[in-house]
């Protein structure tokens, strides 16, 4: 089919979309490929999606579909409503088509189960990033896990998309030592992404998801609707599954669907009953969230994540002196508890994004290789009292721990009462 004919055929469905969604049974339309006795055929046609179809002579006449729309061929297709799919093993290194959970901040017990697609790569920044649906990551600074958000976290939640044509988000690859490959589990490394074109229908494509694992079926329409809770979409991809199979089941939503050659060409969101997909176009997502398919040989930057350097420096630095060694002490005997709360509190781990790491390194390394180190009023741009300050407000502020808390004030204080002093003589007191 020629450009300019398929664009005739879009008017020509968008024209009728309207009408044919007033009509009982019929919730969604799209231009895909016609069946006939049940087989896909090299036809185009505007295709009416209903949940059951009746016989013409039972339908309402205002209600039939006619054989043509504009001079276009159509079809009538069943299914049932497209819903999202909300629904393991723990993978390290992390990969693609995985179980997430994200979990809301400060212990309530509410968590939304779906996929981790793939990896993507910020086009600003040069992070690396976990993509899946809005529907699955929820809200920005929710914690994300894999394969619970409990003690098992990965990131939090920093960007979210939800409009007709996409339902993405992202999270952050940022949490203790977590190590990622750029792969899928059951399909291979990913290779980029690329558009499907209509002249490819149908267009063989595959998906690994929580639920129903690795799925295989094919692109045959484009379809814009209505869900079963009501929200509208428009341009997505229609998938059917191959014979005797579920493309889709709840839990599988955040699925990156790629093709034979492991190229991103879309993201799972939704399933009918029946087992068939939809998902957005990969360039719509790409394009709203202002990122790029993770490949091999991208340049990228880490988010900072919790350094076992640092903490060591920090022990070597502390335990010299007996003043020193007593907050060790301390943060030994609640490193776990300290450790799950910046995983778990979003406010805490967003200081520690924050925080200058390559400075404090650096500082750290002065301190232990020169004796008359002394404490500076800035570590990096960042001014030392309003770090430390910082710190022990939120760290104060979420543990009932009084032993900690009282701890963590009184080396807050400690350092910011002695700024431009000989740390080693601070400690030794």
């Amino acid at each position: 089919m020629k450009d300019i004919e398929f664009e005739e055929m879009k008017r020509a469905q968008e024209s009728f979309h309207d009408r044919a969604m007033k009509i009982p049974g019929v919730h969604g339309t799209s231009i895909g490929l016609k069946m006939t006795n049940n087989e896909l055929t090299d036809k185009f046609a505007i295709c009416i999606h209903v949940l059951k179809k009746k016989e013409f002579n039972k339908i309402p006449e205002q209600d039939r579909i006619p054989e043509k729309i504009n001079g276009f061929l159509t079809d009538v297709i069943e299914h049932g409503q497209i819903k999202p799919c909300v629904d393991g093993e723990k993978y390290r290194p992390l990969q693609g088509g995985t179980q997430i959970t994200t979990g809301v901040p400060a212990g309530f017990p509410t968590f939304k189960f779906g996929t981790l697609g793939c990896f993507v790569r910020d086009i600003e920044t040069g992070t690396v990033l976990g993509l899946s649906n809005q529907h699955v990551l929820e809200k920005e600074m929710y914690v994300v896990g894999q394969p619970t958000a409990v003690f098992e976290e990965i990131g939090l939640v920093v960007r979210l998309v939800k409009n007709e044509k996409v339902d993405a988000g992202l999270t952050t690859i940022s949490y203790s030592d977590i190590k990622y490959k750029n792969s899928i589990i059951d399909i291979g490394y990913v290779k980029g992404s690329r558009n499907v074109l209509r002249s490819q229908f149908p267009f063989n494509v595959r998906k690994r998801g929580r639920t129903t694992k690795l799925t295989k079926g094919k692109i045959t329409h484009i379809m814009s609707g209505i869900t079963e809770d009501g929200l509208t979409y428009f341009d997505q991809l229609f998938i059917q599954p191959d014979p005797g199979t579920k493309f889709m089941e709840q839990g599988d939503s955040g699925s990156a669907l790629v093709d034979d050659n492991t190229h991103v060409v879309g993201l799972c969101w939704g399933a009918t009953k029946e087992g068939c997909g939809v998902a957005n176009q990969i360039k719509d997502v790409l394009e709203e969230l202002n990122v790029e398919v993770l490949t091999s040989g991208m340049k990228i930057k880490k988010y900072p994540k919790y350094n076992a350097g640092i903490l060591r420096k920090f022990e070597l630095l502390l335990t010299r002196g007996t003043g020193g060694k007593k907050y060790w002490d301390t943060y030994k005997h609640f490193e776990d508890e300290i450790r799950h709360m910046f995983h778990s509190i979003p406010e805490l781990h967003m200081i520690w994004l924050k925080m200058p790491h390559a400075e404090i390194v650096e500082e750290l390394e002065k301190s232990l290789s020169d004796e008359n180190y002394c404490i500076p009023d800035l570590i990096g741009n960042t001014p030392t009292n309003t770090m430390f300050n910082e710190f022990n407000k939120h760290l104060s502020n979420n543990t009932k721990e009084i032993k900690l808390k009282n701890s963590a004030s009184s080396f807050c204080e400690l350092i910011k009462n002695n700024i431009g002093k000989n740390l080693r003589d601070v400690l030794d007191e």
